[in-house]
């Protein structure tokens, strides 16, 4: 509410204010079209001209188009039954705004037993292979996560991880990422 004591004939009064979108990427669609409308809704004379005691002005939010990469490492290619093998998932922003719902899904493959896990922001959950970043900020860089596991079964296993995230990507490419040992 904005009341103004005194305006008199031929006078304008003019009221700026700033507004940040509050609602996260995912939750609106995009381009989504807004109308802010500003209407005088009280006074102590009666206006001649009622027909412009208001106005309208359109404006439209936009996704933050970001990239959002992911990478993957073992510490051992060639391990041997029994030894440990660390493997590490880097998720970096390449560029672009925030990233929404960001989640990287890593399920261990057959042959190896999950032991722990850390990770540099949100949780990852060993039964799922879903490491929940959710909303990382404008200004991250980068965000690992390390596993531990244990080699168990001889042979060769591929390891992939990929990510997923709400709102446009504007390079899929590098949202999957593959181990062999």
């Amino acid at each position: 509410t904005w009341s103004i004591p005194l305006i008199r004939n031929g006078e304008t009064a003019v009221l700026v204010f700033s507004a940040v979108n509050n609602y996260a990427d995912w939750q609106i669609p995009s381009p989504f079209n807004n109308a802010n409308t500003a209407t005088i809704t009280a006074m102590d004379q009666t206006d001649p001209v009622a027909g412009n005691n208001n106005s309208t002005i359109n404006t439209t939010l936009e996704w933050n188009d970001h990239n959002l990469s992911v990478t993957k490492s073992a510490s051992n290619v060639n391990p041997t039954q029994g030894s440990l093998v660390q493997f590490t998932i880097t998720v970096a922003k390449v560029n672009g705004g925030n990233g929404v719902n960001v989640q990287v899904t890593d399920k261990l493959p057959p042959g190896f037993t999950f032991q722990s896990a850390t990770a540099s922001a949100g949780s990852y959950n060993s039964s799922t292979g879903i490491w929940n970043l959710g909303l990382t900020s404008y200004n991250f860089s980068s965000h690992t996560l390390t596993i531990n596991a244990i080699a168990n079964t001889p042979g060769t296993f591929t390891n992939t991880v990929f990510i997923s995230h709400g709102g446009p990507d504007t390079d899929v490419s590098n949202n999957i990422a593959s181990v062999t040992v």
